[in-house]
C-alpha cells in the first residue's frame, strides 16, 4: 500500500492491490463530523466509554484540553494532532484511523 496527497485538495489517496491484481484507489476524507466519527467508532466496537476512560487517565491539562476537544469539535480532522494522540493512546495504528475516516464518510 503506498499513499500520496494531492496538495490542490488536501485529500490523501490510499493505493491497494486487490485480490485480481489491480490497483484500486480509495480516498482518505480529510474531515467528517464527531457524529459520523463516533458512529465509526461504535461499528468498529470502540466504546465511547474506552474514549471517555482514556481522556480521563490523561494528567492535566491536557485531560481538559483533549475533553474540550473531543466534547466541542464541530468537525473533526484527519490531520488533528489531538484526534491522532488520542488514536494512538488507544493502540490504533494509522491505517485503521484511515479506515475509520473512510466508513464515517459514508454515515
Amino acid at each position: 500500500m503506498t499513499m500520496s496527497k494531492n496538495r490542490n485538495d488536501r485529500e490523501f489517496q490510499k493505493f491497494e492491490e486487490t485480490s485480481s491484481g489491480e490497483t484500486a484507489v480509495r480516498i482518505i476524507p480529510q474531515s467528517v463530523t464527531p457524529r459520523q466519527f463516533r458512529v465509526a467508532l461504535i461499528m468498529s466496537n470502540i466504546s465511547m466509554q474506552s474514549i471517555e476512560d482514556m481522556i480521563a487517565a490523561l494528567p492535566e491539562p491536557d485531560q481538559s484540553i483533549v475533553r474540550t476537544t473531543w466534547e466541542y469539535s464541530t468537525v473533526f480532522e484527519r490531520d488533528n494532532t489531538i484526534l491522532n494522540n488520542m488514536a494512538a493512546n488507544m493502540g490504533l495504528t494509522q491505517q485503521e484511523v484511515d479506515n475509520l475516516f473512510i466508513l464515517a464518510e459514508d454515515l
